[in-house]
């Protein structure tokens, strides 16, 4: 008797308790081994491959899952969520079960007291590589938005691992920049402000009477996030040519 298989697997998706994606947009992404579908508050994962088992196919799209989750805490506007696996739908088993459409789904209720977000985060559209690097740097940002570290603190440990990585003995800012393709003034602005700003939570004692202002506020989260999603892109995939991370981007 042939088995059945493994057609999709459906996860709540449950995002911070501050943001409502209850009119959000459905997400459309396609991956090489499935297409990932979301609406109403549900992912669901269609397998492309021939899967037989339950734990095979969340095999398949739990390093994704982790990938998807880091590179949405480190855009600009950083965005938290789980997946909470729901069920598998099999071949022969179940019923068919329709895709997702922006107004497929049973009502849901809601008290509106939280930010309404229009699109889902997006799934990152290169491969990443968690090293143990990227993901201490990754645990200290997100440590750093949740308030339990100063951000110069955390922005300058993320730019000493950038810098150590090169393996240069002398002039490590320079060879990282040239390394991961960022201007150097980037880097700069990253070790200026760790040293020279921060108030009541400076890393230094020159920086405590020089609070951060939103703009350099801003421009920290968004240019430490995009040098950690640098390092995880060039360690799965260090000969693309990757664009430079410029002072002038958003």
């Amino acid at each position: 008797m042939k088995k059945p298989r493994v057609l999709a697997l459906m996860y709540d998706f449950l995002p911070e308790s501050s943001v409502d994606y209850s009119n959000a947009e459905a997400l459309n992404h396609q991956e090489e081994a499935f297409d990932l579908s979301v609406a109403n508050g549900v992912a669901r994962f269609d397998m492309k491959a021939h899967v037989v088992t339950e734990p095979e196919a969340r095999q398949i799209v739990g390093p994704f899952i982790e990938k998807w989750r880091v590179y949405a805490r480190l855009q600009p506007a950083p965005q938290t969520f789980e997946l909470k696996f729901k069920q598998a739908i099999w071949e022969e088993r179940d019923p068919p079960s329709p895709r997702f459409s922006a107004r497929a789904g049973s009502p849901r209720l809601s008290i509106r007291l939280s930010t309404e977000a229009r699109r889902y985060p997006a799934p990152p559209q290169s491969e990443l590589m968690i090293t143990p690097d990227v993901q201490s740097m990754h645990d200290r940002f997100v440590g750093s938005l949740e308030g339990k570290e100063p951000l110069t603190t955390m922005a300058y440990f993320c730019l000493t691992v950038l810098e150590g990585s090169t393996g240069a003995t002398k002039g490590r800012r320079k060879a990282a920049a040239r390394m991961y393709r960022i201007e150097n003034a980037v880097l700069r602005q990253i070790g200026f402000l760790s040293e020279h700003k921060g108030g009541s939570q400076a890393r230094k004692q020159k920086g405590t009477g020089a609070e951060l202002n939103a703009n350099e506020v801003e421009f920290l989260r968004g240019a430490v996030g995009a040098i950690i999603l640098r390092m995880a892109e060039m360690a799965a995939d260090p000969d693309r040519d990757y664009a430079v991370i410029r002072m002038s981007d958003p």
